[in-house]
């Protein structure tokens, strides 16, 4: 039986992300989701990897595994793609007990047997592009290469009186205006966020486990920027969040931006991921995350692998005709 403690070690070893981590694991399974955490390899791992069902119209189900499968360091050509039809294996016989329809693979490293198997993927989970600020220099220096806009806001945002409360703590009012604030933006630019259950249940597992932290700012005793940063080996992760429009002329963007660097340094951490980055869908969001410095991080193509052949491509017909029709 696999426990927390080795499963999470691992993956520390390998360089595996938080996607795959047992808490996040333990989070998805709040959800009322199954999970399965599948670790190949007798003698010594080959990989592991966190699968989680997903549901699908008209009551059937998929397999998701984002960011994984994590491989052993310095596994040779052969031994990986050996773990990787192990794994296959492994993931028919429990798709035959679900009558699950397909696998989703967002994998961190480029695969080579498992792509073959599938399909490029119609509907993407999570960002394909990211960008990572490397947290080993001084804040002085990190600091300095933030651009001059931004440090000029950073600075302006603190003359105009926001000011910072980082809590690890439940809290009823923070919870709420981390809430207002998501949602408020998705009803402004358009897009639909999860549900006030789902950032619920994650904000008290990331802050009961220790592995998150709520960054909020505010202003004239009101809350006008809420994040929520999660902290996993080494690396600060921003998760999720947002700043009320109104109050935009505060920089209390660029404000929470800089505070949050700051602790993830402060903390030991020495990666900062600003989660996802894309010029053509995204050029705002994009531009003010690059004005923070950074390197840009690209993953590889997602796939979806069939199960069942029949139902598979219904789904995928349906995919089609809703990008069609958009």
């Amino acid at each position: 039986m696999i426990e927390q403690l080795s499963w999470d070690t691992f993956l520390s070893q390998a360089g595996g992300e938080f996607l795959q981590s047992w808490t996040w694991g333990k989070f998805q399974k709040s959800l009322g989701k199954k999970i399965w955490r599948l670790r190949i390899g007798q003698k010594s791992i080959l990989l592991q990897a966190q699968i989680i069902e997903e549901r699908l119209p008209l009551g059937q189900r998929c397999f998701y595994l984002p960011r994984g499968p994590v491989f052993a360091q310095k596994l040779s050509p052969s031994e990986k793609e050996k773990g990787e039809k192990l794994l296959w294996q492994k993931i028919q016989e429990i798709g035959k007990e679900r009558k699950a329809i397909f696998l989703r693979i967002e994998p961190s490293t480029p695969l080579e047997f498992l792509p073959s198997q599938g399909y490029p993927s119609s509907k993407r989970i999570q960002p394909s592009r990211t960008l990572v600020l490397d947290l080993h220099p001084s804040l002085e220096k990190i600091f300095q290469k933030l651009s001059v806009r931004s440090r000029y806001n950073t600075r302006l945002a603190r003359k105009k009186g926001v000011t910072l409360i980082s809590s690890n703590q439940e809290n009823k009012r923070h919870f709420s205006a981390f809430l207002r604030l998501i949602q408020a933006t998705g009803e402004r630019k358009k897009f639909q966020p999860h549900s006030s259950s789902y950032y619920q249940k994650l904000l008290e597992y990331s802050l009961k486990e220790g592995w998150g932290q709520l960054f909020l700012a505010e202003y004239q005793e009101k809350i006008i920027g809420a994040y929520l940063v999660i902290f996993w080996q080494g690396r600060a992760v921003d998760l999720h969040g947002a700043v009320d429009y109104h109050f935009r002329s505060t920089k209390a963007a660029h404000f929470l931006q800089w505070e949050k660097i700051k602790l993830a340094k402060e903390k030991g951490n020495l990666t900062y991921d600003f989660w996802g980055i894309d010029e053509n869908r995204w050029p705002g969001v994009t531009f003010f995350k690059k004005s923070f410095g950074g390197k840009a991080k690209n993953y590889p193509s997602g796939w979806e692998i069939p199960l069942r052949q029949g139902w598979f491509s219904l789904y995928r017909a349906y995919q089609l005709s809703k990008r069609k029709w958009l």
